[in-house]
């Protein structure tokens, strides 16, 4: 099962770098997307940025303690040093994935990506006059930004007011919601008595079709309240360079 998680932890980082809004994860690739068990262990990463992928089981584990009660549809977002983050700018988000049921959490898919600004003393959070935490700008505690499928509106109206360029920090965290689980379909099935089934909760995968070059299909989205339109053939040229 190796190459199958590691495929969906790739192609969640493509839909993010195709929907991102600002520079630092379009461009400079300043992002990480893993998937995690049911008790915030790892299980696979995409080769994107080692200092992101090394906390981000803490990450998860936070968000497992903070929030006992999950239901599906609910995600959350996390920057917090002190339970798993590295620094604010690096703005991580957390989805549960549940059985058919939706009684239990099978696994975790998580993705952390670099935001251009998320307030304090100086754009960008980075400051050597800062003196603590609190100046270098907003501080997430693993807390919900979607519930049942449904934005918390106040949430994103706080990081709004508070942020220098709420448009690009906005749109890029819509495009992290975004990547979680429709780039790659996961479906939920038994394999057999295999040792990796209890660990893996014995989860299989179905990739999207792919066309010429190997690269897989990106379709027509919209991020929050800004459309992203581009052709796959588009996107099959940019993906190449």
């Amino acid at each position: 099962f190796n190459n199958l998680f590691m495929n969906i932890a790739e192609q969640m980082g493509l839909r993010l770098q195709n929907t991102a809004y600002s520079v630092n994860i379009k461009e400079r690739l300043d992002f990480s997307c893993a998937l995690f068990d049911g008790q915030g262990q790892l299980i696979a990463n995409a080769p994107h940025m080692p200092v992101h992928l090394g906390s981000m089981s803490e990450s998860i584990r936070s968000v497992i303690e903070r929030n006992p009660e999950m239901r599906p549809g609910d995600v959350y977002v996390l920057n917090d040093p002190y339970h798993g983050g590295t620094h604010l700018p690096d703005i991580t988000v957390v989805t549960p994935v549940f059985d058919d049921a939706g009684k239990a959490v099978l696994f975790y898919v998580a993705c952390r990506g670099h935001h251009a600004d998320i307030g304090g003393l100086a754009a960008g959070g980075i400051s050597s006059a800062a003196t603590e935490i609190y100046q270098e700008g907003l501080v997430f505690p693993a807390i919900k930004l979607v519930e049942g499928g449904r934005r918390n509106q106040a949430v994103e109206d706080i990081i709004r007011v508070n942020v220098r360029d709420p448009q690009s920090t906005m749109g890029d965290i819509g495009a992290q919601l975004h990547q979680r689980g429709r780039t790659v379909p996961v479906h939920h099935a038994t394999v057999g008595d295999t040792p990796a089934a209890p660990r893996h909760e014995a989860c299989a995968v179905r990739c999207p079709p792919r066309h010429r070059g190997g690269q897989p299909r990106v379709h027509h989205e919209a991020v929050g309240d800004n459309p992203v339109s581009r052709s796959e053939e588009h996107t099959s040229e940019l993906q190449s360079h």
